[in-house]
Parts: structure tokens; C-alpha cells; sequence
């Protein structure tokens, strides 16, 4: 919503019912999951 819909971390809580930090914290898990599919190889194994 943030990105696409140019809204504040804020009205993004409000419009969810939760916390800021609840916001923050779904943040980063969504960036690490995009992180692991950029990097992770097409047949679905990770590289180490």
C-alpha cells in the first residue's frame, strides 16, 4: 500500500488496526521474503 498508494507507515496501521511497530515489523519480513526470491535459483533450491 505504501508504495503503490503513496500512504504514510501510519495510516497504513490505522487502515490494518495495528500497531506501528506491528507495520514495521511486516515490513521487513516482507523485504527479506523478496530478498530470498531474488536470490534464490529457479528450481526452488537455495544456493549456500
Amino acid at each position: 500500500m505504501r508504495y503503490v498508494n503513496n500512504k504514510d507507515w501510519e495510516d497504513i496501521a490505522y487502515e490494518m488496526n495495528v500497531g506501528i511497530r506491528t507495520i514495521y515489523r511486516l515490513h521487513g519480513k516482507a523485504l527479506k521474503e523478496i530478498e530470498l526470491r531474488n536470490f534464490t535459483p529457479k528450481n526452488g533450491s537455495k544456493s549456500h
